[in-house]
């Protein structure tokens, strides 16, 4: 391997980090406040949630531990890169079922109060 084509290497897997610190300010810039995964590899999912109070990017394997995007091998950290536009649809998706489900639930408690409420006047 020439140093030039090594130089541009070392170059490339410098930058992924600081896209993925862009990356996860972006999803929490959506405020989407949800949880979700998409897989990477057989055994690795990109996983994008909230553990230790914070909201980042993690992958998880099959020991079901969270490991910090920002450590993974190069490989990995390029596969979760390519990954981020169906993490993304990902998150949407459940944000949307959650919002369906609040609005649900908070339209039955509603209703039930209302009732409750009409039954403790009569």
């Amino acid at each position: 391997m020439t140093k030039d084509v090594a130089d541009e290497l070392q170059d490339l897997r410098e930058k992924t980090n600081p896209l993925i610190e862009r990356a996860e300010a972006a999803i929490k810039g959506l405020r989407l406040a949800s949880a979700a995964s998409v897989q990477l590899t057989k055994d690795k999912k990109l996983f994008y949630g909230k553990r230790g109070g914070e909201w980042r990017l993690f992958v998880t394997r099959d020991d079901a531990q969270f490991h910090l995007l920002v450590n993974e091998s190069f490989e990995t950290r390029l596969a979760a890169l390519r990954a981020l536009p169906s993490l993304v649809e990902a998150l949407r998706d459940a944000a949307s079922v959650s919002l369906e489900e609040m609005v649900a639930v908070i339209s039955r408690a509603r209703l039930f109060l209302d009732e409750l409420e009409g039954r403790s006047r009569a």
